[in-house]
């Protein structure tokens, strides 16, 4: 699968940070932009790509609460973003419950490619590093360099942790730490 095969229908991000109470639940869909596109096609076809993609499938005999949730998304823009939101709240339990499992943004993203459909999960844990502030106060502009801790993974980094989920027979291509 190449990048341009990819054909993005909704995208959405919740924030995750176990460090607060409750998740940060975006009610609206991202808007599209060349950029934008490329940076999550580019996730999408490495994780689809990735030597370290493992392949599964759900436990339909005893279905989890993620299977229940995409199993029953009906595929319309206001329908993905509550399913999200389900899905980001019981990722946020188990983050909850496991304090080793890093904050991060998790994208969520409804695209095509290959004539089917696809659900992808990708988690953008948090990077760290420096960058420029700039104040602006009576006596003029004072530019700084603080310490940035909630950054994105670049377009070119490898995502840790990813999921994607055809939505036609609901196998699944993982990414997973060890």
């Amino acid at each position: 699968m190449e990048k341009d095969d990819i054909r993005l229908k909704y995208a959405i991000v919740h924030i995750l940070n176990s460090e607060q109470a409750m998740p940060v639940l975006s009610d609206t869909v991202l808007t599209f932009g060349s950029d934008f596109d490329d940076f999550i096609r580019g996730h999408i076809c490495r994780v689809v790509m990735g030597d370290d993609v493992k392949p599964g499938k759900f436990d339909e005999e005893e279905p989890s609460a993620a299977y229940n949730i995409i199993k029953a998304y009906n595929k319309t823009e206001q329908d993905f973003v509550q399913r999200t939101q389900d899905l980001a709240t019981e990722l946020f339990k188990i983050m909850n419950s496991n304090i080793d499992i890093p904050p991060a943004d998790i994208i969520m993203v409804h695209y095509e490619a290959d004539g089917e459909e696809y659900f992808a999960i990708l988690k953008m844990n948090y990077k760290t590093s420096y960058t420029h502030q700039t104040i602006s106060d009576s006596l003029g502009n004072i530019n700084d360099i603080i310490l940035q801790k909630a950054l994105l993974p670049s377009e070119t980094q490898k995502l840790s942790e990813a999921c994607i989920i055809n939505l036609t027979d609901y196998s699944v291509r993982i990414v997973e730490k060890k």
